[in-house]
């Protein structure tokens, strides 16, 4: 939504992957990817912990995926902003990024957005593009 208003263009997200995080009770991996005028500039995975039963059993089902918890349950998530990080000049990708982590009853999740650094120039000519760095290598969901 940020990125919208800042550019005043479309943004499309295309779901790379949705499934319970592999040998953990209760986790999802979620990690989608943001494009505008066909360029990906972003690059967010979720860790998402689902205490409520009755979400679980949504996901579980396929009747609610996990981008949709929120909203389809009326939750107004608590926002706490956990890291930013810029990567060093020079390196292969630059770009920055940020780690948050929203809250509500029944669910929380822990979020790592990676942004290209023409993420602040779009839209327009991309010249040279190098891709989404990877930032937090070690962020339990992987791209």
């Amino acid at each position: 939504r940020i990125i919208t208003s800042y550019h005043k263009v479309a943004v499309t997200v295309s779901q790379v992957k949705s499934c319970p995080m592999p040998g953990v009770e209760n986790q999802y991996q979620r990690c989608v990817l943001m494009f505008c005028e066909g360029v990906a500039f972003c690059r967010a995975r979720t860790l998402m912990t689902i205490a409520s039963t009755e979400m679980k059993e949504k996901v579980d089902s396929g009747q609610c995926d996990l981008g949709e918890l929120f909203r389809v349950y009326g939750l107004l998530p608590e926002f706490e902003l956990q890291e930013v990080r810029l990567t060093a000049e020079g390196e292969a990708v630059p770009g920055f990024g940020r780690i948050y982590r929203l809250a509500a009853p029944g669910l929380s999740c822990r979020i790592a957005e990676e942004f290209a650094e023409t993420a602040l120039n779009l839209p327009g000519e991309q010249h040279a593009f190098p891709g989404i760095p990877l930032i937090w290598s070690d962020f339990p969901v992987t791209p």
